[in-house]
């Protein structure tokens, strides 16, 4: 994929979602937000620097539902070459601990593409769970931590690991 039509595509989607952070707080069911962090790919155990972007709607204060956008970086080892993005959808369990803090765990499905050296481009859809906290900074803004585990099946048989952090805008 073209790494300059993702780089605006985020700058568009984040642009938007601080645009929706003024809605008053009767109307906060919606949210976007984006993360980056560490991605390790377990069978070279290689990292690379990746992002996320997602949106979703809080259909109560325990249950959200989300969709999002994944890009694991490119992990080198060996001049061994890996990449994999995809699409997720997903059920995001919540658990608030007060006014300004909660815990959430995510489970869904990821569609995947994978770009490997002398491997080729592989696609696959496989589950991945996530777990996190998030930080009510004000009604609007949000900073999430989280860890997600995204298998891919097939013939990349591994599985993906991340640890990010981010920001949530609801509107």
């Amino acid at each position: 994929m073209n790494d300059k039509l993702v780089g605006v595509a985020a700058v568009t989607f984040l642009t938007g979602a601080l645009a929706f952070a003024a809605v008053p707080a009767a109307a906060q069911q919606g949210y976007a937000g984006g993360s980056f962090g560490q991605f390790k790919e377990d069978v070279t155990g290689e990292t690379a620097t990746g992002f996320k972007l997602f949106g979703g709607y809080q259909v109560n204060k325990n249950f959200a539902a989300e969709a999002g956008y994944v890009t694991t970086g490119t992990a080198k080892a060996n001049g061994f070459e890996f990449k994999a993005t995809g699409f997720t959808l997903a059920g995001v369990g919540i658990a608030p601990l007060n006014d300004q803090f909660s815990l959430f765990g995510t489970v869904g499905l990821f569609s995947w593409s994978v770009d490997a050296t002398g491997g080729g481009s592989i696609s696959g859809s496989d589950v991945f769970f996530g777990a996190g906290a998030m930080y009510n900074v004000s009604r609007n803004l949000s900073i999430r931590g989280e860890y997600d585990s995204y298998k891919l099946g097939g013939d990349a048989n591994t599985t993906v690991t991340a640890l990010s952090i981010g920001a949530q805008f609801r509107f």
